[in-house]
């Protein structure tokens, strides 16, 4: 019995000396190793980013179901009717202006001249749909430029040689005139109009002869 119990105490120690305890890990360490190297830490989004990628969900949805009603609303029968031709406008009411202080300045009504005769040279004017030119409202101005600067194009009509020389001179190579206002409006006008005709599928496509 006392023999046995020595062998099993040198037995114990031998293991012992052969397999010694692991000193206990630091947390630290451990958590240093799970992580992967090259990895980088996850941050946590702050609340702005949160609400940025909340609006950019939120407008994404809404581009989405804006396409969606687009598409729906196409006609894809393919016995419907093909558009065709290509509509026009050309007013003589743009020949209306010019620069009153330098005759060869290069913008002037003989541009508009030149683009007609070529146009029935080529006899490319009668294949055209002619469309009737129209002045663009004040509303539709707005959606470009500011309330002050139509009105102060718009006292243009009423002001002298000086005084519009004056002013085109704040301005990058332009001229005034006491028309070109009016003109300016009949041009945008007929643009609109031509893109009406294409949106409302009357034309396929258009050509705007304007200053």
């Amino acid at each position: 019995m006392t023999s046995t119990g020595q062998d099993s105490t040198t037995t114990r120690q031998r293991r012992s000396r052969q397999n010694p305890q692991s000193p206990p890990q630091d947390s630290s360490v451990t958590s240093k190793r799970n992580i992967k190297k090259g990895a980088v830490p996850r941050s946590i989004p702050n609340l702005a980013e949160v609400k940025k990628k909340g609006k950019m969900k939120k407008l994404g949805q809404a581009m989405e179901e804006d396409l969606i009603v687009g598409l729906q609303g196409m006609d894809l029968n393919l016995e419907a009717e093909a558009l065709a031709g290509t509509g026009l406008v050309l007013d003589e009411q743009l020949n209306e202006f010019h620069c009153l202080w330098d005759d060869s300045f290069p913008e002037g009504p003989e541009r508009l001249h030149a683009i007609k005769e070529q146009l029935i040279q080529e006899g490319l004017l009668d294949r055209c749909v002619s469309f009737q030119a129209r002045f663009a409202e004040k509303e539709e101005l707005m959606l470009v430029h500011s309330l002050e600067y139509i009105d102060l194009m718009e006292t243009t009509q009423y002001m002298n040689e000086g005084e519009l020389r004056v002013l085109a001179d704040t301005y990058d190579s332009v001229y005034l005139h006491p028309n070109s206002y009016s003109c300016a409006c009949l041009a945008s006008g007929s643009v609109l109009r031509l893109v009406d005709a294409v949106l409302g599928a009357e034309i396929r496509n258009g050509m705007a002869i304007i200053r």
